[in-house]
């Protein structure tokens, strides 16, 4: 996680040594267990990819003395070895560079530092009006959003959600209700951020309208958008004729899993408007699993393990819209949506190859191992 340059001068991912200051005051494990469990390798992930963290690091090392003290413990082999393997297994840039003494004593000298290896103390590494423990925080929280509160109070950061909506139509009136929504498409979109809307093929339950939304500033946006709706005239007029369609409705609340956007295209990115393609579809695979805190970090490890197999056997039509975990409804459960601008075909060719990738083969394993259940429709 230390990234050097090849001028020894500590690069922009540098978190290692403040990781290990940051687990006595936030409860994050040390690195050796980091590097055993898989949900704490996710987390150290995480951390790593957040440039907030990374941003309020570089803001903590600018202090001479607790950069003194870092260097201490970067001078202990044993403690530099995990720190190296961590690098490599969150795939931090310079990973491949070993931090050598030669190198840490060139940087000592060039700051001007003295002293050899020693602790760190963690009462002198705070930054003015910031904390190690909210530094640690902040590293393992999504990027926030700020909301105006009542004057005298501070203000709350929220992390984005998802929202899954579906509805269970009268068969029979399932034309009347997409009529009245196709109608009403446009206002929807302007009043709420609506990201898929779609109608099952087949995979289950028929006559289901299925609806995502991404609210970025978390429950706040939402509550604000959806009470904006209740307030909406033509909003009011367009329920007027989708509601005695309508058998059931239900909602759930998710969290965006932090994947590679290389991999990924995310809900944030994600069009309403189906593109490319000869005959488009989405594929909506949802995991159950089990009960514990530890089964949906666990999962997205498997899951991102496998991710770059997967990724090179599938159709060039098809993409990874989302995997998102629930947050409120169901927990424990896993969506992965995809995209097969080539329909079934495309989906069909994407499965076959990927059942031949043994790095994806081991993830499902591993997968199927957590799952309860399993169910696929489009």
């Amino acid at each position: 996680m230390l990234a050097f340059s090849s001028k020894g001068l500590l690069g922009h991912n540098a978190g290692s040594v403040a990781f290990q200051s940051l687990r006595s005051v936030s409860g994050l494990p040390g690195i050796g267990d980091i590097l055993k469990n898989p949900a704490t390798m996710a987390a150290a992930k995480k951390f790593m990819a957040d440039p907030q963290a990374q941003q309020k690091i570089q803001e903590m090392m600018k202090d001479k003395s607790t950069m003194e003290k870092m260097m201490g413990m970067m001078s202990d082999p044993a403690f530099r070895k995990q720190v190296e393997t961590l690098r490599k297994e969150t795939g931090m840039p310079g990973a491949d560079q070993p931090i050598t003494d030669d190198l840490i004593e060139k940087y000592k000298a060039a700051m001007g530092f003295t002293g050899g290896k020693g602790a760190i103390d963690t009462e002198s590494m705070a930054i003015p009006g910031q904390s190690i423990a909210d530094i640690a925080k902040a590293a393992i929280s999504p990027p926030p959003a700020t909301y105006a509160t009542p004057a005298g109070k501070p203000k709350m950061h929220y992390p984005p959600v998802i929202e899954l909506r579906e509805y269970t139509l009268q068969p029979y009136m399932a034309g009347q209700y997409m009529k009245a929504t196709n109608e009403a498409a446009n206002l929807r979109k302007s009043l709420v951020p609506l990201r898929l809307f779609s109608l099952p093929d087949t995979g289950g339950q028929l006559n289901r309208a299925t609806h995502f939304y991404y609210y970025e500033g978390g429950m706040p946006d939402r509550d604000a958008k959806r009470g904006g709706m209740a307030t909406n005239s033509d909003w009011q007029d367009y329920l007027s004729a989708a509601r005695p369609c309508m058998l059931e409705q239900q909602s759930q609340l998710y969290c965006e899993a932090p994947l590679p956007a290389q991999y990924m295209t995310g809900m944030k990115a994600l069009s309403p408007a189906l593109i490319g393609g000869s005959d488009p579809i989405y594929e909506y695979r949802k995991y159950q699993l089990k009960l514990g805190y530890d089964s949906v970090p666990r999962f997205l490890d498997h899951f991102q393990r496998g991710l770059p197999a997967r990724m090179a056997c599938k159709d060039s039509s098809s993409e990874l819209l989302s995997v998102m975990h629930s947050e409120v409804g169901e927990l424990n459960e896993v969506i992965e949506l995809w995209r097969h601008g080539d329909g079934n075909a495309a989906m069909h060719a994407s499965r076959v190859a990927a059942r031949g990738a043994p790095s994806w083969k081991a993830a499902v394993a591993g997968i199927a191992e957590l799952s309860t259940s399993f169910h696929n429709g489009m």
